[in-house]
């Protein structure tokens, strides 16, 4: 089941690592609970006065959900289980819209029989950003696939493991900021945590133009990986839950 922990494996996450692959970024290794040597480096280039080279590798947190992708421009993605990278702006809407206690309340999205699509609205605000918005789409009911597909995919809470899968192309990932035009639309399903009494939105730390890493580091990230996610499946934790999914740590710029 686990054929990912191959030389061709460490191969991929050599490519990323050293920065011919900048879509997916690297891994940020506090995560994990271990020293992150691209942190040290932002912080030492913030106290050195270079804020904006700190800023472009300080580690970037990014929303993650599963989701059916519908809209019919992207039908390579049709009927395919697909981790959604969520825009910041829209997982907070989501987050609040979806509460029971909100006013006009949406209600649950996810739920399998009687949730919802989003519709998901890419445009460039009048000072030349990026900028999202999601309104609330038509009811959908996918019992049937989600019975068919949650014992295939990865918990969206397993940090170590989708971390793995993604930097080793492992699992497909649609990006808005990457596959989106401007001025488009797209709509989605969002399907539930794989425990269904886990929050359907996680998040990951990634570091992006990092690039100039020696040899022996990319070696130890390699390995680091490796190890974590046989003692990840060697050993199940407790999960708790978190108090809030929008953390005060610095957010991707979308």
């Amino acid at each position: 089941m686990f054929n990912w922990l191959n030389d061709k494996t460490t191969e991929n996450v050599r490519r990323v690592v050293s920065g011919e692959s900048q879509r997916i970024g690297i891994p940020c290794l506090a995560m994990f609970g271990i020293e992150c040597p691209h942190c040290l480096r932002a912080r030492r280039l913030y106290a050195e006065r270079h804020d904006d080279e700190a800023s472009s590798i300080y580690k970037k947190k990014f929303f993650v959900c599963y989701a059916f992708i519908l809209s019919d421009q992207y039908e390579d993605y049709s009927r395919r289980v697909t981790l959604f990278q969520m825009p910041v702006n829209v997982t907070d809407k989501i987050v609040r819209k979806m509460h029971p206690k909100a006013p006009n309340s949406w209600g649950d999205a996810v739920d399998p029989e009687k949730g919802y699509t989003l519709i998901i609205e890419k445009t460039s605000g009048s000072d030349g950003r990026t900028q999202y918005d999601v309104d609330k789409g038509k009811p959908m009911s996918i019992t049937k696939l989600w019975n068919k597909y949650k014992e295939e995919i990865i918990d969206i809470h397993d940090q170590a493991l989708l971390s793995y899968m993604l930097v080793s192309n492992q699992i497909q990932i649609f990006q808005p900021r990457f596959e989106m035009k401007e001025n488009e639309t797209i709509e989605i399903r969002m399907l539930p945590c794989k425990n269904e009494n886990k929050y359907p939105i996680s998040y990951l730390f990634f570091h992006w133009n990092v690039t100039q890493l020696r040899e022996d580091e990319i070696a130890f990230e390699c390995r680091y990986k490796v190890d974590c996610i046989r003692k990840k499946l060697e050993a199940e934790a407790d999960y708790q839950e978190p108090s809030d999914i929008i953390h005060e740590d610095e957010e991707i710029e979308l």
